[in-house]
Parts: structure tokens; C-alpha cells; sequence
């Protein structure tokens, strides 16, 4: 955890120790590390950011959404819009957020898919409450 979080006090990102750190045993080590490529803002660093989504442990794939909106990767919207539609209640509401930060017309249209799927209320309370409120309002969405 201390490379971790020296990494991302320093503003540094170390492709290598953060793509070791994301493939630990210990679900909080990879949570930490997508978490802090997300906090570091590499945009070299959203390849790894994406296969957190496919992590086997729910908070580790909410961190890796996280930091998906963070880096504004565009690249990861259809994948952001798949765990929003099919994954549990914690990585759903961060990929909201994170197709809110995103922005555009695909994260939008994104948007649009998943609330239109009538899906449940931490959805809701995430568009309500984060950037896809702005992202998507009643005008353009």
C-alpha cells in the first residue's frame, strides 16, 4: 500500500509496479491501485483502468469505473455501459458517474440506454446525484 500510495501523492505513474499491484491476491491492494491510476491521471494508464472492469471482486471493479471517469476515457464507454446494465448495485452507480465525468455523445447515449432499461434505484440516485444529470438532461437526452 505505501508504493501505492507514494505513486499517487507523486502524481507518478509506474505502468509496470501499478499493472503488479492491480494483479495482487488482496481484492484492497487492486481496488487501491486502479483507484490510484484513476487519482494519477495518466491517460496512459486507462489500459489498465479497463481490465479492472472484468475483476472478480465487486469494489475492484466500482474502483476501476472510478477511475475510468477520472481519465475521461472514452474508449471504455460501451464497457462502462455493460457493468452499469449487468453488474451489482456498487460498480453499476460508479459507472454511471464515471459516463457522466466521461461526457460526449456516446457516454450520453450510454446513459440513455442504461436509464431507459428501468433499472433500480441506485441508478436513479446516481444520475440524480452525479455528472450524468448534467451530462444528460432533459433537452439532450
Amino acid at each position: 500500500m505505501a508504493a501505492i500510495l507514494r505513486l499517487e501523492d507523486r502524481r507518478e505513474y509506474d505502468a509496470a509496479a501499478l499493472a503488479a499491484l492491480a494483479r495482487s491476491a488482496t481484492p484492497e491492494v487492486r481496488r487501491r491501485a486502479y483507484l490510484a491510476t484513476g487519482r494519477i491521471g495518466d491517460p496512459a494508464a486507462r489500459t489498465l483502468a479497463r481490465a479492472g472492469l472484468r475483476d472478480t471482486v465487486p469494489v475492484v471493479r466500482a474502483a476501476a469505473a472510478f477511475a475510468l471517469g477520472l481519465l475521461r476515457d472514452t474508449a471504455a464507454v460501451d464497457s462502462l455501459a455493460r457493468v452499469a446494465v449487468e453488474d451489482v448495485p456498487g460498480p453499476a452507480a460508479e459507472a454511471v458517474f464515471a459516463l457522466g465525468r466521461i461526457g460526449g455523445a456516446g457516454a450520453r447515449s450510454a446513459v440513455r440506454r442504461v436509464l431507459g432499461r428501468g433499472q433500480s434505484w441506485y441508478l436513479e440516485t446516481e444520475f440524480t446525484a452525479g455528472p450524468a444529470r448534467r451530462l444528460c438532461s432533459s433537452r439532450r437526452c
